[in-house]
């Protein structure tokens, strides 16, 4: 009775778990730099949605069943009546598949747009990116005076979100003069690309992560393997 439902739970860790594997080894290894590693704020949006794909679609197919009110079907694992209801209502499932893409699409849209401005900076310390802001702002010719985590003069030109335990920031580009942000980010990135990167654990925590997920897909996939061609 339960046998498709195991195999079901054994997949979703193959689809889930496979693409955060890949991400935080993606990230661990730019933790290891000897220098910061500095990222649009919009690519490493799409980077974390691209390690959180599995859950993105898995769990939309999840949620896609819970508005159908078909689930209980599934834990009952009567595959019979799964395939009578999809005959029956797969205009509905259509329109709802629809909905969700759209929903998603409208949303990773609305985040790349307000992280369009900002970057993201890896194995950092505070001290340095405050150091590294203050000599892009000097260098640009564009005052600002810090009051904790904003640069400003008129108006706000800066401000950075700290990650203490990550030695991680985001830095906001908050001036409404575009030549301005592009001196800033310029600035930024020279500067950072000369700043030795923050000692830190965050790195060994990453492979750790990543190296608990991938066993976790190798248990799935024999899982797998072992429902469908072993257990005969």
């Amino acid at each position: 009775m339960f046998l498709p439902l195991i195999i079901l739970l054994a997949v979703c860790g193959v689809l889930c778990l496979t693409p955060v594997a890949v991400y935080l080894s993606w990230l661990g290894s730019i933790n290891r730099r000897p220098r910061p590693t500095v990222i649009s704020g919009a690519w490493d949006f799409v980077f974390l949605l691209g390690g959180l794909a599995g859950f993105v679609l898995f769990g939309g197919g999840i949620i896609l069943s819970v508005l159908q009110s078909n689930i209980r079907l599934i834990g009952r694992g009567n595959w019979e009546q799964i395939k009578a209801v999809w005959g029956q209502e797969h205009l509905e499932w259509a329109a709802v598949t629809l909905a969700y893409i759209l929903i998603v699409a409208a949303v990773v849209a609305v985040v790349v747009l307000l992280r369009a401005a900002t970057l993201s900076v890896y194995n950092i310390g505070r001290d340095d990116l405050e150091n590294a802001v203050d000599e892009a702002l000097a260098q640009a010719g564009i005052p600002g005076v810090r009051t904790g985590n904003v640069w400003a003069a008129d108006y706000r030109v800066v401000a950075i979100d700290w990650f203490a335990g990550f030695r991680h920031a985001t830095v906001r580009i908050l001036t409404p003069h575009p030549r301005d942000a592009e001196e800033i980010e310029r600035g930024l990135r020279k500067r950072l690309a000369a700043t030795p990167a923050a000692d830190g654990p965050v790195a060994s925590w990453l492979r750790s992560a990543a190296t608990i997920c991938l066993a976790a897909v190798a248990c799935s996939l024999f899982l797998v393997f072992y429902f469908l061609y072993l257990n005969r």
